[in-house]
């Protein structure tokens, strides 16, 4: 009996790595961590004002999980769209376009369909908070990282019962929290406007002090280890064969076998150039 030799398998030497937000740095650290070739690519400076990593939260929550749907979400619809200041705003004319979207959102606030996807969630984001800190001291900027946990407030313990369903799936997925109010809450939080009177107080959460440092600290890092740094537009790719050969920018080729597209906004447009 003869056997078809087995296909060769063939790792990437050089990957370039599109965009140097928060995704594409950690892809860097880890790509010279396999010890491959790196180039970051990116138009802006990392951590610069228009990036998205530079103006966020910086929250580190291995505990949301939870998607931004919930059981009952139609009924609050009418309400979102009277709201001029509402979470939901749809300009009429592209409604016919958005309702199967509209319906797919709205199925997927099922009660099975929301614990499913918070147990998917809750597997990627779990270590969220270690691992920043580990990557961060490794970065020397350890101090950027926040590890004391987050505080979600409410008006009222009876607002707070409203979310029960949400935390009660936190719960089942092994996530703990502190209840406080009144003179606990007060003394946990003395600035807090005394509007808001209950909250949840999660140990295992934390965030990132200065996201935009953090990202500039993160860069240097890994520049520091032998990446390089290309300041430039990436649009598109060169294929020959079934086989990346370089991605395409503004200033240039850059001769590559493997890419990391973490683009943001951007990634969609770049992914459906990639095929």
């Amino acid at each position: 009996m003869s056997h078809a030799a087995p296909a060769e398998v063939t790792f990437p030497r050089h990957v370039v790595i599109i965009g140097a937000g928060a995704v594409g740095l950690m892809s860097a650290i880890h790509a010279l961590d396999q010890g491959l070739q790196v180039t970051l690519l990116d138009f802006n400076q990392a951590g610069s004002e228009e990036a998205a990593s530079y103006g966020n939260a910086g929250w580190l929550s291995s505990h949301s999980v939870i998607p931004p749907v919930e059981p009952g979400m139609w009924k609050k619809v009418p309400g979102y769209l009277a709201d001029p200041l509402g979470p939901l705003a749809i300009r009429w004319r592209h409604l016919p376009r958005l309702m199967p979207w509209l319906l797919r959102n709205l199925a997927s606030a099922r009660r099975t369909r929301i614990r499913t996807t918070a147990a998917a969630l809750r597997t990627l984001v779990v270590d969220a908070r270690l691992l920043h800190l580990e990557v961060a001291r490794r970065a020397g900027v350890a101090q950027l990282i926040d590890t004391s946990g987050v505080l979600h407030v409410y008006r009222s313990r009876q607002q707070f019962e409203g979310d029960a369903f949400g935390w009660g799936v936190r719960r089942e997925l092994g996530i703990g929290w502190t209840e406080l109010e009144g003179d606990a809450l007060r003394q946990r939080e003395p600035d807090l406007d005394p509007a808001f009177g209950f909250a949840v107080h999660v140990d295992e959460a934390g965030h990132c002090r200065n996201p935009g440092a953090y990202m500039q600290a993160l860069e240097r890092f890994a520049l520091a280890r032998g990446a390089q740094r290309v300041v430039a537009r990436a649009t598109g790719f060169r294929v020959q064969d079934g086989r990346l050969k370089a991605v395409l920018t503004g200033a240039g080729e850059i001769a590559c076998d493997a890419a990391v597209i973490a683009a943001g906004a951007r990634s969609g447009e770049l992914a459906a150039a990639a095929g």
